[in-house]
Protein backbone atom coordinates (compact mmCIF):
# COMPACT_ATOMS: atom_id res chain seq x y z
CA UNK A 1 0.00 0.00 0.00
CA UNK A 2 1.59 3.05 -1.18
CA UNK A 3 0.86 6.13 1.11
CA UNK A 4 3.68 8.37 -0.53
CA UNK A 5 4.80 7.78 2.89
CA UNK A 6 4.79 11.57 4.08
CA UNK A 7 7.78 12.61 6.54
CA UNK A 8 8.43 8.31 6.49
CA UNK A 9 12.50 8.08 7.90
CA UNK A 10 13.14 11.08 8.21
CA UNK A 11 12.46 13.13 5.34
CA UNK A 12 10.99 16.43 5.38
CA UNK A 13 7.04 16.33 5.03
CA UNK A 14 7.15 17.64 1.20
CA UNK A 15 2.98 17.86 1.51
CA UNK A 16 1.15 20.44 3.38
CA UNK A 17 -0.51 19.83 6.29
CA UNK A 18 -4.02 19.63 4.69
CA UNK A 19 -2.88 17.36 2.11
CA UNK A 20 -1.45 15.06 4.69
CA UNK A 21 -4.70 15.42 6.25
CA UNK A 22 -6.43 14.67 3.27
CA UNK A 23 -4.54 11.86 2.06
CA UNK A 24 -4.64 10.38 5.53
CA UNK A 25 -8.58 10.60 5.59
CA UNK A 26 -9.18 9.11 2.25
CA UNK A 27 -6.87 6.11 3.15
CA UNK A 28 -8.64 5.62 6.42
CA UNK A 29 -12.28 5.64 5.06
CA UNK A 30 -11.17 2.61 3.11
CA UNK A 31 -10.15 0.93 5.67
CA UNK A 32 -12.91 1.52 8.34
CA UNK A 33 -14.87 -0.38 5.62
CA UNK A 34 -13.23 -3.76 6.84
CA UNK A 35 -11.23 -3.05 9.86
CA UNK A 36 -11.70 -1.67 13.49
CA UNK A 37 -9.80 1.28 13.80
CA UNK A 38 -7.76 1.77 17.11
CA UNK A 39 -5.77 4.84 17.96
CA UNK A 40 -3.76 5.39 21.01
CA UNK A 41 -2.24 8.98 21.86
CA UNK A 42 1.36 8.79 23.18
CA UNK A 43 4.62 11.25 22.90
CA UNK A 44 6.85 10.47 19.70
CA UNK A 45 9.38 8.32 21.49
CA UNK A 46 6.93 5.46 22.39
CA UNK A 47 5.00 6.11 18.96
CA UNK A 48 8.26 4.69 17.22
CA UNK A 49 9.42 2.23 19.67
CA UNK A 50 5.60 1.02 18.57
CA UNK A 51 6.48 1.10 14.98
CA UNK A 52 9.48 -0.74 15.25
CA UNK A 53 8.20 -3.51 18.26
CA UNK A 54 6.76 -6.63 16.94
CA UNK A 55 3.77 -6.62 18.90
CA UNK A 56 1.41 -3.70 20.08
CA UNK A 57 1.33 -5.06 23.99
CA UNK A 58 -1.59 -6.00 25.18
CA UNK A 59 -1.62 -3.93 28.07
CA UNK A 60 -1.74 -0.86 25.67
CA UNK A 61 -4.50 -2.13 23.87
CA UNK A 62 -6.95 -3.16 26.99
CA UNK A 63 -5.26 -0.28 28.90
CA UNK A 64 -4.76 3.13 26.85
CA UNK A 65 -5.94 2.49 23.22
CA UNK A 66 -9.65 3.74 22.05
CA UNK A 67 -11.98 1.76 19.23
CA UNK A 68 -12.21 5.09 16.88
CA UNK A 69 -14.15 6.13 13.93
CA UNK A 70 -12.82 8.50 10.96
CA UNK A 71 -13.93 11.35 12.36
CA UNK A 72 -12.64 10.60 15.83
CA UNK A 73 -9.02 10.77 14.30
CA UNK A 74 -9.13 13.68 12.06
CA UNK A 75 -10.61 15.82 15.00
CA UNK A 76 -7.93 15.11 17.33
CA UNK A 77 -5.03 15.43 15.10
CA UNK A 78 -4.94 19.05 14.86
CA UNK A 79 -5.56 19.46 18.67
CA UNK A 80 -2.02 17.09 19.22
CA UNK A 81 0.05 19.55 17.43
CA UNK A 82 -1.46 22.37 20.03
CA UNK A 83 0.25 23.30 23.51
CA UNK A 84 -1.89 20.93 26.12
CA UNK A 85 -2.92 24.39 27.64
CA UNK A 86 -4.34 25.61 24.30
CA UNK A 87 -6.51 22.12 23.23
CA UNK A 88 -9.66 22.15 22.94
CA UNK A 89 -10.35 18.01 23.63
CA UNK A 90 -9.14 16.03 26.16
CA UNK A 91 -6.05 14.61 25.34
CA UNK A 92 -3.49 11.64 26.82
CA UNK A 93 -1.25 13.77 29.33
CA UNK A 94 2.21 14.08 27.42
CA UNK A 95 0.71 12.84 23.90
CA UNK A 96 1.87 14.89 20.61
CA UNK A 97 1.27 12.34 18.81
CA UNK A 98 -1.47 9.54 17.71
CA UNK A 99 -0.54 5.64 16.47
CA UNK A 100 -3.03 4.51 14.36
CA UNK A 101 -3.88 0.80 14.36
CA UNK A 102 -6.31 -1.81 12.43
CA UNK A 103 -8.28 -5.01 13.18
CA UNK A 104 -10.08 -6.81 10.68
CA UNK A 105 -13.64 -6.83 10.87
CA UNK A 106 -14.30 -10.45 9.20
CA UNK A 107 -13.04 -12.13 12.39
CA UNK A 108 -16.06 -10.89 13.79
CA UNK A 109 -19.57 -12.17 12.18
CA UNK A 110 -22.15 -11.09 13.47
CA UNK A 111 -20.86 -9.39 16.61
CA UNK A 112 -20.41 -6.41 17.81
CA UNK A 113 -16.65 -5.29 18.08
CA UNK A 114 -14.50 -4.01 20.79
CA UNK A 115 -11.54 -3.85 22.54
CA UNK A 116 -12.18 -6.79 24.42
CA UNK A 117 -13.22 -9.08 21.60
CA UNK A 118 -10.00 -7.88 19.72
CA UNK A 119 -8.05 -8.92 22.88
CA UNK A 120 -9.82 -12.30 23.32
CA UNK A 121 -9.16 -12.96 19.76
CA UNK A 122 -5.47 -12.06 20.01
CA UNK A 123 -5.58 -14.37 23.00
CA UNK A 124 -6.75 -17.31 20.85
CA UNK A 125 -4.38 -17.34 17.98
CA UNK A 126 -1.46 -17.18 20.84
CA UNK A 127 -2.80 -20.19 22.23
CA UNK A 128 -3.13 -21.64 19.34
CA UNK A 129 0.52 -20.97 18.31
CA UNK A 130 -0.76 -18.64 15.00
CA UNK A 131 1.14 -15.77 16.62
CA UNK A 132 4.26 -15.55 19.20
CA UNK A 133 3.38 -13.23 21.16
CA UNK A 134 -0.05 -12.00 22.94
CA UNK A 135 -0.60 -8.61 21.37
CA UNK A 136 -1.24 -6.75 18.15
CA UNK A 137 1.14 -7.34 15.55
CA UNK A 138 2.87 -4.48 14.14
CA UNK A 139 1.59 -5.53 10.61
CA UNK A 140 -1.46 -3.77 11.68
CA UNK A 141 0.06 -0.60 12.49
CA UNK A 142 -0.66 1.98 10.42
CA UNK A 143 1.48 4.09 11.66
CA UNK A 144 1.47 7.67 13.36
CA UNK A 145 0.71 11.24 13.60
CA UNK A 146 3.47 13.83 14.70
CA UNK A 147 3.76 17.30 14.32
CA UNK A 148 1.51 17.33 11.08
CA UNK A 149 3.21 14.57 9.28
CA UNK A 150 2.61 10.80 8.90
CA UNK A 151 5.04 8.08 9.22
CA UNK A 152 3.85 5.22 7.66
CA UNK A 153 4.73 1.63 8.79
CA UNK A 154 6.46 -0.17 5.83
CA UNK A 155 5.22 -3.42 7.01
CA UNK A 156 1.54 -2.58 7.32
CA UNK A 157 -0.54 -5.56 5.98
CA UNK A 158 -3.94 -4.74 7.23
CA UNK A 159 -4.89 -8.69 6.27
CA UNK A 160 -2.21 -10.15 8.24
CA UNK A 161 -4.39 -11.68 11.06
CA UNK A 162 -7.06 -13.09 8.08
CA UNK A 163 -4.21 -14.99 6.43
CA UNK A 164 -3.44 -17.42 9.61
Amino acid sequence: MNFEKPGYEGEKHEKSSFEIMKTLRELLEKLYVDNLLIAHQTHKPSAQKIMSDEYFSHSGLVGTALQVSVDDIMNVLPELDKNPSERSLLTHRGADSLVIMTFPRELFTGQKMNLDLVDGCLADLALEGKISQFGLPNAHVLGYYNEGGFDMNPDFNPQMLTKL
